[in-house]
């Protein structure tokens, strides 16, 4: 199911209060949330609120001001809206499709002008202002209840059908099919209903499913995730993890896609990775065990050869999930040593191994260095020889 996330917190403001508030369960497949956003106090300069790529639609309602309401949506790509020193608004967050515009238009981005619309939105507001929160919602509630009497408000078996499926949905063409139609009539349809294209309407779902800290099959690899983000939101995800309160932003390897020649449909990914497997050449097996199970707190596995050449122990994988397994291996003919390939193990943090690397037996080469967008990396020597890498986007 899709559950956005529509702000972005700037974690050193402890002075900006944000609080949500699910709707009734009669209301779940109309409202995704009733929103609080206010200050404590005036703050020392202008807030700049981090509005992230979202295609809900939301009734505002300032409650400084009884004539300042209305309707407004978002767009595929992040917006700083600028909502002074003091501020206090309580919002209704309408999921995408439901709301009806050619019933009822709806603007775009802040709003900051008296409402002069159809809907009693300026009424509404005179009764939200001075109560509580709690209280408030119940006014709300009446307030949806009474556009789903008038039209406004309708249930979107399209966009339902997408939301139902979000796992599977890797291209517009995934899109179309999950959603019974063909491609141009999926254009029409979520234009006419959503207001974005089917490809800025996916854009956002991807964008909102890293945001859950979700894997998207969308992404091919941690490149493509942290370029599309950057482009999405204006940050990398390490930069807006750290100034923003949404979620720990990671990249997630995403169970991929192969053929099913049973029946001819694809099941998982659409590109086979380079890398399939690796082997880390070793002298003596049982050392360069330990190490890399204290290195990588890990606990790697006796794994017979078929050939009989060689003796293997191997690393944690699940060979159905994105990526490469891998193994020591100790073969005749073989011989560890530094100058060749480099293999890169995947860590929350680089530094956290690498704390750990000598007292296994091992040396550090490269301390934790930056690599720009793409995180953090360490280079290190085995107690084999080897030089490895460990990379983390922290």
């Amino acid at each position: 199911m899709y559950e956005p996330k529509g702000h972005g917190r700037d974690r050193a403001l402890d002075q900006v209060v944000f609080t949500e508030a699910p709707p009734p369960a009669h209301l779940a497949h109309l409202v995704h949330r009733y929103l609080e956003l206010r200050t404590r106090e005036t703050l020392a300069e202008d807030n700049l609120f981090h509005a992230l790529p979202d295609a809900c639609v939301y009734a505002v309602f300032d409650q400084s001001n009884p004539v300042i309401t209305g309707v407004t949506g978002l767009r595929a790509a992040g917006q700083e809206l600028n909502l002074g020193r003091s501020f206090h608004f309580v919002n209704i967050r309408f999921l995408p499709g439901i709301w009806d515009q050619a019933k009822s238009a709806v603007s775009q981005g802040i709003i900051d002008a008296p409402y002069a619309g159809d809907l009693p939105l300026r009424a509404v507001n005179q009764r939200l202002i001075g109560r509580p929160f709690e209280a408030q919602q119940t006014i709300l509630t009446e307030f949806v209840e009474s556009l789903v009497t008038e039209g406004i408000l309708r249930p979107n078996p399209v966009t339902a059908r997408i939301f139902a499926a979000l796992d599977d949905i890797v291209s517009v063409g995934d899109m179309a099919q999950v959603a019974g139609l063909s491609p141009r009539q999926l254009q029409r349809v979520l234009k006419r209903s959503t207001g974005f294209a089917p490809h800025d309407f996916l854009k956002v779902l991807r964008v909102q499913q890293s945001l859950l800290g979700t894997p998207s099959l969308a992404y091919s690899d941690q490149a493509h995730f942290i370029r599309s983000f950057r482009e999405a939101t204006g940050y990398t995800p390490g930069r807006h993890g750290r100034k923003f309160d949404v979620c720990n932003l990671q990249y997630r390897a995403p169970v991929p896609r192969y053929p099913d020649c049973s029946n001819n449909k694809e099941v998982a990914m659409t590109k086979m990775n380079a890398i399939g497997w690796f082997d880390i050449m070793v002298s003596d097996l049982e050392r360069a065990t330990a190490f890399y199970q204290t290195v990588l707190d890990c606990t790697l596995e006796a794994m017979g050869d078929p050939t009989g050449e060689s003796q293997m122990m191997a690393f944690p994988a699940d060979m159905s999930a994105y990526g490469a397994g891998g193994a020591l291996s100790k073969m005749e003919g073989f011989e560890p040593g530094p100058g060749g390939t480099c293999v890169y193990f995947n860590a929350e943090d680089c530094g956290t191994c690498e704390a750990r690397v000598e007292a296994a037996g091992g040396q550090v080469v490269r301390p934790k260095f930056s690599i720009g967008e793409f995180g953090f990396v360490s280079l290190c020597q085995d107690s084999e020889g080897n030089i490895f890498g460990i990379s983390s986007m922290q």
